[in-house]
């Protein structure tokens, strides 16, 4: 099992626990068998995104915090989450705009940083 596998298995359990879920009714909410949600839990198979946007859904999670590893803090996550909701709103060319120069910052601090 990788690394990244071990901590995505973590956090599937861990949002079952928060959500106060047993494994049998967070498998039967997924409509899946026990044993094939134990398997993800275990992190003996990888679940597909369509999966963990169910896990997501069913423990009331973001599907970001799933995704990405750096994301450890699930209310990080969240706020990420309406942050980007609040970008998708804007108008495309205020969007490209504001994308832009949050490319050019990102560029500037690494350039600091080498």
């Amino acid at each position: 099992m990788s690394n990244q596998q071990y901590h995505l298995s973590l956090k599937i359990r861990e949002a079952r626990i928060k959500a106060g879920l047993s494994q049998v009714k967070i498998a039967k909410a997924l409509h899946m068998a026990r044993q094939t949600y134990l398997d993800l839990e275990a992190g003996r198979s990888n679940p597909r995104i369509s999966t963990l946007a169910d896990i997501a859904e069913v423990t009331d999670c973001s599907l970001l915090w799933f995704i990405f590893p750096m994301l450890s803090d699930l209310e990080e996550a969240q706020e990420y989450e309406r942050f980007l909701a609040q970008i998708t709103e804007l108008p495309n060319s205020v969007r490209h705009g504001f994308m832009h120069q949050q490319c050019e910052a990102l560029k500037a601090l690494q350039d600091n940083y080498k």
